[in-house]
């Protein structure tokens, strides 16, 4: 099933390259674009913006390499604009869970039901003494991570490119639904197929 892509809106993919891995590892989502009037790179730009209010959570050894915006038109496949700002390099210090082992964050809108809810992973970002072997982030880490995703559904507002949760390409889906909020989950999120063989 492909995602609805409308003019005016994006899908985003942001880059994330640890050193010592040799796959990238991508958080994505999607973005309102209108206020760009069709300057692709500057949507990107300010998409890639949003990510340094992660930098703080993100290990020091793995970069914010820059986004990619698929934006949607009124006929043919959407353009592709990529981001031309400097990479983000975190600052977390410490030893960080493997990339398979990312924070889950919830995606929240005013849409009911299942439609109206999304989550991204972010890896690399819990240090392996913020974690008890169940999984669980202790509660000082989902605080501070929960502050740093306030800030980061800000300053998509606040670089002209608001996140939007888009949905998949069917007769009746909703129009591109404004995320509201962002929640940490407190458990750790799982994905096999990040972790190289």
């Amino acid at each position: 099933m492909t995602t609805l892509i409308p003019p005016g809106f994006a899908a985003f993919s942001e880059e994330i390259i640890h050193a010592g891995s040799g796959r990238s590892a991508f958080v994505t989502g999607g973005v309102d674009v209108s206020s760009f009037g069709g300057d692709g790179e500057a949507a990107a730009n300010a998409t890639h913006g949003a990510f340094g209010e992660l930098q703080g959570n993100l290990t020091s050894n793995a970069t914010f390499v820059g986004a990619t915006l698929r934006i949607g038109q009124d006929g043919g496949d959407p353009v592709v604009a990529d981001s031309t700002a400097a990479p983000i390099v975190g600052t977390l210090a410490g030893a960080v869970q493997s990339a398979n082992s990312a924070v889950l964050v919830s995606k929240q809108t005013a849409l009911g039901g299942r439609k109206g809810r999304g989550r991204f992973f972010f890896p690399w970002a819990v240090t392996e003494n913020n974690v008890d072997p169940l999984g669980v982030i202790d509660a000082e880490h989902v605080a501070g991570l929960q502050t740093s995703m306030n800030d980061f559904l800000a300053a998509f507002a606040s670089n002209g490119a608001d996140l939007v949760l888009l949905h998949q390409d069917v007769v009746g889906a909703p129009a591109p639904t404004p995320v509201t909020s962002l929640s940490v989950q407190a458990l750790i999120g799982s994905q096999r197929r990040r972790l190289g063989r």
